[in-house]
C-alpha cells in the first residue's frame, strides 16, 4: 500500500512521516521500556489471553495497530492464530523478526501469524466474523483524525468479530492534558477552535517527537470515547482506568472492554 496516496484528511503529514521513519521503529521497543501505560496495556490484554485460552478454541487474535509487535508475542506464545495490522512497515518487519526468533525449530506449517500493513480504514481483506479477541492501544484509535473516520474503523471491528466477541480499545483521556504546562489554556483554545473551524475536533492536537514533528493525536472525554464506541455498534462490559505514575487522581486514559452482540 502507497501510504502516499491515502486521504489526507485521516492521516496527517507528521503521522505519515511516523509510519515511514525507520528510526522510529528502531528506536520504539527501548522508549517504551519501564513505561507505565504500555505496562497496564499489557497486563489487560495478558488477562484475556489466559481467559481465552481457558476456553480451549482454536482462536483468532488480532492487534490493530501491532507496531513493533508487543502484543503479538504473548497471544503467539499461547497458540492462537496472531494477525498484526499496522501502516507502518518498519514497525511490521521488526515485528516479524521477534515472531520468527519465537518460532525458530517450529515448522513453517506450524507458525500461525499474519503481519499486513493496511489502513484501518482498508480492513475489507479481513472476514466477516472471524476474529475471537481484537486490541487497538496505546491510542492508536487516537491517531485517526476525525470521528467519521474513527467511526468507520470500529464499525469493521464490530463485522471481523464474532459474535461475543471482545475488543480492547485504549484512548488518552483529554482532562489529563490539564496537568502539564499550559495544559488548561490549550483545552480552552482547542474548545474553541472546534467551534468554528469544521477541520479540528476537540481535542486534537499536534505534538513533536523525537524522530517526527507534528505528530497528530486526539484525545478523549470519558463520555465521548464511550459515544463513539457505542454509535459503532459495540457493547461496553467495562472501562478501566490507567493510572497516572505520579498519583494523580485524573486517570491518563482508559481501555475499554468491549463486545459485538
Amino acid at each position: 500500500m502507497d501510504i502516499d496516496k491515502l486521504s489526507q484528511s485521516a492521516i496527517p503529514p507528521g503521522n505519515r512521516r511516523y509510519f515511514q521513519e525507520p528510526a522510529v521503529a528502531d528506536t520504539y521497543d527501548d522508549s517504551l521500556r519501564g513505561n507505565s501505560i504500555a505496562a497496564f496495556d499489557e497486563r489487560l490484554w495478558c488477562q484475556f489471553l489466559d481467559e481465552l485460552a481457558n476456553q480451549g478454541k482454536d482462536a483468532t487474535v488480532i492487534d490493530f495497530g501491532c507496531g513493533t509487535g508487543r502484543s503479538l508475542g504473548p497471544a503467539d506464545l499461547r497458540g492462537f492464530k496472531v494477525i498484526g495490522v499496522d501502516l507502518s512497515m518498519p514497525m511490521l518487519k521488526r515485528a516479524e523478526r521477534k515472531l520468527q526468533m519465537r518460532a525458530e525449530g517450529v515448522a513453517a506449517t506450524q507458525q500461525r501469524w499474519l503481519l499486513v500493513q493496511s489502513d484501518l480504514r482498508d480492513l475489507g481483506w479481513l472476514g466477516d466474523n472471524s476474529a475471537d479477541l481484537a486490541g487497538c492501544f496505546f491510542s492508536t484509535l487516537g491517531m485517526i483524525r476525525f470521528r467519521k473516520h474513527r467511526n468507520f474503523f470500529l464499525r469493521e471491528v464490530v463485522r471481523v468479530l464474532k459474535r461475543g466477541g471482545s475488543f480492547l480499545v485504549h484512548a488518552h483521556n483529554l482532562w489529563h492534558q490539564a496537568r502539564f504546562p499550559g495544559g488548561k489554556r490549550w483545552l480552552i483554545l482547542s474548545g474553541l477552535r472546534s467551534l468554528i473551524s469544521s477541520s479540528f475536533e476537540y481535542g486534537d492536537r499536534y505534538a513533536d517527537q523525537r524522530h517526527v514533528a507534528g505528530l497528530f493525536l486526539h484525545s478523549f472525554t470519558r463520555s465521548a470515547l464511550h459515544r463513539e464506541l457505542r454509535d459503532a455498534g459495540l457493547t461496553i462490559r467495562a472501562t478501566y482506568d490507567i493510572p497516572d505514575s505520579n498519583q494523580q487522581r485524573t486517570p491518563i486514559g482508559w481501555v475499554c472492554h468491549c463486545i459485538k452482540t
